[in-house]
C-alpha cells in the first residue's frame, strides 16, 4: 500500500482538483473536504475479510501514478482501473456501514448505484436526489444507462444530468467499466486527466454521502454523546500511536512533580513550554528528576546573543524542548516587558525560523502525522506558535490541533480558524488518564535492554546504561543483541518494495536480494575486525536508489552477533 509521505501529496492533489468540481455542481459536504478525504483513505487502506473487496492495491497503484509519478502514459489505464473498481468501493462502504442493497443487480455497479439513488430519496427524503429512483434509473424513456443494440454502453451524460448529484460523473465510470471489457472508446490523451477527476469525484462524493457514519468506524473522531472526556481525548490523539509525531504547547500547572511526571508517559517529539519557572519547580524539573523518559531532552533557549540565528541540531530520538517565553534560569531569554508586541519581538520570527529548521532537519526524513496538545489558554501566544508550526510546509503537513484545557473558551476563534480538536479535561481526568497509558508508547521491561556482544563472541555481553543509550541513539543505532524487540521492528508491511528504508526485522527476513558482493563484503570486514586493526575504513561506492544502503544493513546485521555495530543515523553535507 502507500506510505504516508505519498498519501498526503495525493490528498492534497485530490482536494485540488476536486474543489473546482464540488463549487461547479453547489455540493458542500458537511465536514471538511480534507476530511472527506481522509475517510476516502481510510476507506482504502482498510482490510476487510472478503476477497471480492481485495481493491486496496489496484486502487493505490492508479492514485500513485495519477498523482505521483503523474505518467502520462499510463493515464489510460488509471482512468479505466478506477472506473472498473468503483463497484467494488461501493460494496466496501456498504459493507463497512451494514447497508441493505437493492436486491436487482446487487453483485453489479448499477445495482449499487440504484442502492445508493434509493438510500438518500427514501431513507433520508435527501432533497439532492428528489428526482432520482430505481424507476427513472432504468426504466422508461429517461433511463439512466442506455445501450447499443449489441448490449454495448452508450455514454451521454446528458441523460443524466441532473438525476442527483454527479450522476453524469457515475454515469461515466459505468459506462467505462463496461467499456473496457466490450470495446475501448477513443479517448485523447488531453482528456484522460479531466476524466480522471471525474471518476474521482464519484469517489468522494460517496465518502461525503456516508461521511457521519464512517469518521467514527474509520477516523480518531468519537461520538461526543457516548465517549467519556479523556477517551476522546485519547482517540483525537489515534490512541497514541507510536508512528505519529507528538507536539505539546503547555502553560504553567500549579499541581505536584508526580502528577506533571505523568506527561512524561507521551514520547514527545516537540514541547513548547510557556512556564518561565519550568527549569525551577514546573514541567522541566519534573522530567529532569525522571529516570523513565525513554529520550535525550535537548533544552531551546533563545537570548538576545542569538541575534536571531538557529544554533540548534535536530539529532534523533530526542525531544526538543523550548522555552518561547524564556526562562528565568537565563534572564537574558526573557522579553522586556509583558506586552504581546515585546514578545513578538523577541519571539514572534525566532520561532518560525526555528520549526522551519526543525522541518529542514529532522521532520521532513520522516512527515509523520503531528498531533499538537494545546494545553494552554493564552490565546496571543499559542496563536503564534501554532501558526509557527503551520509555517513548516503548508501545503505537506498534516497536523491535528488537539485543545484540550478544563475549559477552552478563551480559545473558540482560535479552534474554528485552525479547523482544531476540542474536548474539556479537568486536570484531575488528565493526569490520571495519562497515568493510565504508562508503558502504551514505550517499553519499560527487559526485553529491549541494549546488550553488545564481547569480541568475537568469547565472552558474556555487555549491557550499556541507559543513559548512555539515549545519548549515543541522538546519531548512532545501536546493532545490538535485541535489536528486533524494539517497538519500531514489530511490524512490516510492503512498502519497502515502494522505496522505503528497510527494517531489521525485514533484514532479518531476508526481505533483501541476495548479492554475492555482499557476502565478499561482509567476509572483507570480518576479516579486519578479527585482526583487532587499530583502524580501518570500507568504503561502499554506489548509485543513489541501487541498493547500497540496503548492503550496508545486511553487513551490519550479519556481523552485529560477534561484533558491537553502530549505524549513523544521518549526515549532513554541510557540516
Amino acid at each position: 500500500m502507500l506510505t504516508n509521505t505519498e498519501w498526503r501529496q495525493i490528498r492534497i492533489e485530490i482536494k485540488k482538483g476536486i474543489d473546482p468540481i464540488f463549487a461547479k455542481n453547489n455540493f458542500t459536504p458537511e465536514i471538511p473536504i480534507e476530511q472527506v478525504i481522509q475517510i476516502f483513505q481510510h476507506l482504502i487502506e482498510k482490510e476487510i475479510s472478503d476477497e471480492n473487496l481485495d481493491d486496496r492495491e489496484k486502487i493505490g497503484e492508479a492514485l500513485k501514478i495519477r498523482y505521483i509519478s503523474k505518467d502520462g502514459n499510463l493515464y489510460s489505464t488509471v482512468l479505466f482501473t478506477l472506473a472498473i473498481k468503483l463497484e467494488a468501493y461501493f460494496k466496501r462502504v456498504y459493507k463497512l456501514t451494514s447497508e441493505s442493497l437493492w436486491p436487482g443487480q446487487k453483485d453489479m455497479m448499477g445495482g449499487q448505484i440504484v442502492t445508493f439513488v434509493r438510500k438518500f430519496k427514501f431513507t433520508y427524503n435527501d432533497a439532492q436526489f428528489n428526482t432520482a429512483d430505481d424507476i427513472t434509473a432504468f426504466e422508461g424513456a429517461k433511463k439512466f444507462f442506455k445501450a447499443h443494440p449489441d448490449g454495448t454502453s452508450v455514454y451521454t451524460p446528458s441523460d443524466a444530468r441532473g438525476l442527483f448529484p454527479f450522476s453524469e460523473y457515475f454515469k461515466l465510470a459505468y459506462n467505462l467499466a463496461n467499456s473496457e471489457r466490450h470495446s475501448d472508446p477513443e479517448i485523447s490523451d488531453d482528456e484522460l486527466p479531466g476524466l480522471i477527476t471525474r471518476i474521482i469525484s464519484c469517489y468522494i462524493f460517496l465518502a461525503a454521502k456516508y461521511a457521519k457514519k464512517l469518521s467514527n468506524l474509520l477516523i480518531h473522531e468519537p461520538d461526543v454523546l457516548k465517549a467519556s472526556n479523556w477517551n476522546m481525548f485519547r482517540q483525537y490523539n489515534g490512541n497514541f500511536d507510536k508512528n505519529q509525531q507528538y507536539f505539546l504547547i503547555i502553560d504553567r500547572f500549579n499541581t505536584s512533580e508526580s502528577k506533571l511526571q505523568a506527561i512524561a508517559n507521551i514520547k514527545w517529539d516537540f514541547i513548547f513550554d510557556l512556564d518561565v519557572n519550568s527549569a525551577n519547580d514546573g514541567l522541566f524539573a519534573a522530567f529532569h528528576s525522571l529516570a523513565t523518559f525513554p529520550r535525550v531532552i535537548n533544552q531551546v533557549v533563545h537570548t538576545d546573543d542569538d541575534r536571531g540565528r538557529i544554533s540548534t541540531i535536530f539529532p534523533d530520538n530526542t525531544t526538543f524542548w523550548y522555552f518561547p517565553q524564556g526562562t528565568k534560569a537565563q534572564l537574558k531569554s526573557l522579553p522586556r516587558s509583558s506586552k504581546q508586541s515585546d514578545w513578538r519581538v523577541m519571539y514572534g520570527r525566532y520561532s518560525q525560523d526555528l520549526m522551519r529548521e526543525y522541518y529542514a532537519k529532522r521532520y521532513s526524513f520522516s512527515l509523520m502525522p503531528i498531533k499538537v496538545i494545546v494545553l494552554s489558554k493564552d490565546l496571543d501566544k499559542v496563536k503564534e506558535i501554532i501558526y509557527s508550526i503551520k509555517g513548516m510546509d503548508a501545503n505537506l503537513l498534516d497536523v491535528d490541533f488537539i485543545f484540550a484545557n478544563d475549559d477552552n473558551s478563551a480559545l473558540q476563534s482560535l479552534i474554528s480558524e485552525v479547523s482544531g480538536k476540542e474536548v474539556s479535561l479537568p486536570t484531575l481526568q488528565l493526569f490520571e488518564g495519562l497515568r493510565e497509558i504508562e508503558g502504551l508508547m514505550y517499553n519499560v521491561g527487559n526485553s529491549t535492554k541494549v546488550l553488545l556482544p564481547c569480541h568475537s563472541s568469547k565472552g558474556p555481553s555487555i549491557e550499556i546504561p541507559d543513559s548512555t543509550v539515549l545519548s549515543v541513539k541522538q546519531y548512532f543505532q545501536f546493532v545490538h543483541l535485541n535489536i528486533l524487540n524494539e517497538v519500531s521492528e514489530s511490524t512490516s508491511d510492503k512498502t519497502f518494495y515502494q522505496g522505503r528504508g528497510i527494517t531489521w526485522k525485514e533484514i532479518d527476513n531476508r526481505f533483501d536480494v541476495d548479492r554475492t558482493i555482499t557476502k565478499d563484503i561482509v567476509t572483507k570486514v570480518r576479516t579486519l575486525l578479527e585482526k583487532r586493526v587499530e583502524a580501518e575504513i570500507v568504503y561502499l561506492t554506489h548509485y543513489a536508489g541501487s541498493g547500497g544502503s540496503t548492503i550496508a544493513r545486511r553487513v551490519a546485521y550479519e556481523i552485529h552477533k560477534d561484533f558491537p555495530v553502530f549505524f549513523i543515523n544521518e549526515t549532513i553535507s554541510s557540516y
